[in-house]
């Protein structure tokens, strides 16, 4: 865990936030960031679209819209949203920005729950929470042991070592750290996230497909999709995005690189059920629909 430690310091300003953001794409950076966070406020001197419905396809598995290809070991999980329906997974295609970063944000609303695992570079240890994103805004992140983030569009709350402390940026240190860390996240995971990081670019293309490695150190062929143009998350650094899947919607692997440092994040488990008990106790009430 000390390597989750040491990435609580991008919450600082000056040159650590800027190093990790060129080493680390953003998606996965603030994800890691995230999940390091439940290990405890940082030391002394140191700063801190649409809804879709959830439903399942016959049989458990995902709707698949016109031209998608072969359709080997596609996940189970919510039936393709409409804004997916466009997106053709031929070689060559051309996807608008605004138009992949709507079918994604989508299919993630409908699925409602999922899992990632995130590895911030190849030496990395991995990290893995689910998350859930219920329809009142409610965001639920659970990475793993006593450890838990609860976002309501209100509150927020995180619970380390059994204890729940909730996010005041005029209370004391832990809550005031709490309420930097969870500021962080909720800005992560409003409904604008993925235009923030697809819209880096104007368009991208599907390169074709590709052995890649997934959950669980299985091997998938899946569609390769990378940006048309060069991304910039930090002006003058240019970062390759690519992401892994087999149909348009539930993505199976987003890899980064700016040409020194790799990271991964895997994702799994798209719409399946996850323990909701302990997100419901600290907001009070029970998460429906």
């Amino acid at each position: 865990m000390s390597d989750m430690i040491s990435l609580l310091k991008c919450l600082a300003p000056g040159p650590t936030r800027s190093v990790l953001v060129r080493a680390v794409a953003l998606p996965a950076l603030v994800v890691a960031l995230v999940g390091g966070c439940a290990s405890g406020p940082p030391a002394e001197g140191v700063s801190s679209s649409s809804t879709v419905a959830a439903s399942t396809a016959p049989g458990g598995g995902v709707s698949l819209p016109e031209g998608s290809g072969p359709t080997q070991d596609v996940p189970a999980g919510p039936v393709m949203p409409a804004s997916c329906s466009s997106i053709a997974m031929v070689e060559g295609a051309r996807i608008a920005a605004a138009d992949f970063a709507q079918c994604l944000e989508d299919f993630a609303r409908a699925a409602r729950t999922g899992a990632r695992t995130i590895k911030v570079t190849a030496d990395s240890e991995p990290a893995h929470y689910q998350w859930l994103h219920a329809d009142d805004g409610t965001y639920g992140m659970v990475t793993g042991g006593d450890s838990l983030i609860v976002i309501t569009p209100t509150d927020a709350w995180m619970r380390v070592g059994g204890k729940v402390v909730k996010a005041d940026p005029d209370g004391d240190s832990e809550a005031m750290w709490v309420a930097d860390v969870t500021d962080q996240s909720r800005r992560m995971f409003q409904p604008d996230f993925y235009n923030n990081i697809l819209g880096l670019s104007s368009e991208w293309v599907v390169e074709g497909r590709e052995e890649v490695e997934v959950a669980g150190g299985t091997e998938r062929s899946l569609w390769r999709i990378v940006s048309a143009t060069p991304i910039e998350l930090v002006k003058g650094f240019a970062t390759e995005v690519t992401y892994y899947t087999e149909v348009p919607g539930p993505t199976a692997k987003i890899v980064t690189t700016d040409g020194t440092a790799v990271s991964e994040v895997v994702y799994e488990d798209w719409g399946e059920p996850i323990d909701t008990d302990a997100i419901e106790e600290i907001i009070g009430k029970s998460i429906t629909g």
